[in-house]
This record gives structure tokens, sequence and C-alpha cells, in this order.
């Protein structure tokens, strides 16, 4: 949107999880324009900084907008992370992929929350998800997330002697928390591949490479950067560009 007087269909405040989902979806019907509006920097796909890309850094300084909450009388205030940077807390978060249990979609079925019970929503998550493990019931194959089980040889010491514990004192081990079983102890999901964090914005953008999830050595490179016909417009467009919906 290089004139300022050229009209924007649609504008997404807030470039984050939700947002630049929201985004792409929407600016891929080629007949509307989207404009993505986001505070915080915009990285190439070979552009991202080590600390967003190494799932084991967690809530970057850099790209963080310094946030607190309110705590009690002996922590008065708690830091409450959330992302500055395309792709929000996404792009800083601990990564885990955790569906909620069935048992909670049907809790808010009881009340009232029509067309979201387990059965409801499964499709989507799979249609959502990339994974190579787990049962075909549950899981999808070519989801635009890429999705990773943790093993038991990933686990750290403590976290591996935690379970270890837990089903010694009589909880089930469960190797697949987002399958048919939600209650037990084991590592969990997690949407990171070769340790490389797996942001909304490389996973969900219209500027995600067509052969899958980004892997250590293509987030490193500046050539990888790709795109498909669906383009979002750019967080520098000007602000006095006109619009006929606007959404947050």
């Amino acid at each position: 949107m290089s004139d300022p007087a050229e009209t924007a269909d649609v504008v997404v405040v807030g470039g984050g999880s939700a947002g630049a989902v929201l985004a792409a979806r929407l600016s891929q019907d080629p007949a509307r324009t989207v404009l993505l509006l986001e505070a915080g920097h915009a990285y190439a796909p070979g552009a991202y900084p080590p600390a967003l890309l190494d799932a084991n850094t967690i809530a970057d300084s850099d790209h963080d907008w310094g946030y607190t909450s309110r705590g009690n009388g002996q922590t008065p205030q708690i830091p409450t992370p959330r992302g500055k940077v395309l792709g929000g807390s996404s792009a800083v978060n601990a990564t885990v992929a955790l569906r909620a249990r069935a048992a909670d979609f049907a809790k808010w079925g009881e009340h009232g929350a029509e067309g979201w019970s387990f059965d409801d929503v499964l499709p989507t998550f799979k249609l959502l998800e990339n994974t190579p493990s787990g049962d075909d019931a549950y899981h999808g194959r070519t989801g635009p997330l890429p999705i990773r089980q943790r093993t038991d040889g990933e686990l750290t010491p403590s976290l591996r002697g935690f379970v270890e514990a837990s089903v010694a004192s009589g909880f089930k081990s469960v190797h697949d928390f987002n399958g048919a079983e939600q209650n037990g102890a084991d590592g969990y999901p997690v949407d990171v591949v070769d340790g490389i964090r797996q942001n909304v914005d490389w996973s969900t953008s219209p500027r995600r490479c067509a052969d899958g999830p980004i892997s250590a050595s293509a987030a490193m490179s500046p050539s990888t950067a790709c795109c498909s016909t669906a383009r979002p417009l750019p967080a520098s467009s000007p602000p006095t560009a006109r619009c006929t919906g606007a959404m947050k």
C-alpha cells in the first residue's frame, strides 16, 4: 500500500499468535486487501535473531512488552512476558503445544458453548497440525503448524525423574497428550523442529515456505525467504490508508 489513498478491506491490529493467523487466512482471498499492523519487528524468514530461533530461550527481553502482573505480598509484581514481534508470543514462548482435554470441551458444552465439543473441534486440530507421530484418528500430517512429541530420550534428567516418580506413584504413562488419553505423565508435545521454535509467522503466514517447517539450517540462511500468491500488506503501510473493517 504505497499509495495513501488505497483502500484496505480489513485492518488487523496486532500481528501476534491470533492476528498473524487471521491476516493470513483473510489474505488467501485474492479479491480481499488486508492490512496487518504490528508494533514489533517483522523479520524476513531467513533473518530471525538467535534468541527467537532457540526454543530454549524464553521471553527474550529485546522482543517483550515488559508487562507485569500483580502478585502477593512477597512477590508484588510477576513478570508477564508478551512477544513484541510479528508472530507475537508464539515467537518467544515455551513452545508447549497441548490441546485442551476432551473433558474440558465437554464442560464448555454444559455451559452452552454449542459446536465446541471435542468431536466438533478435532477435525480443525488435525487440519492445523503437521506431525509424524501419533494415531491418525487424532493427528494431522500436512497442516501448517509443525508439532513434535518429545520422546523420553529428549527429556532432561530432572524431567525424566519427575515422570518416573509420577508413574511409580500410580499415574499413567502417556506418550501422546494430544491423543486418546490426556491424564498422566510424560514429555509434552512442542512446536519445535531441530531445536528451532516454529512461530505462527512462519507456519501460517503467506510467506511460509512450501516445503514445510523451518529447519536449523534454513532459519539461518537469508536465501530461504519465500512467499506464496497471497501477500499480506507490510506493517509499515501509511496509517492514512482507508479501510472497510478492522479487527483486533
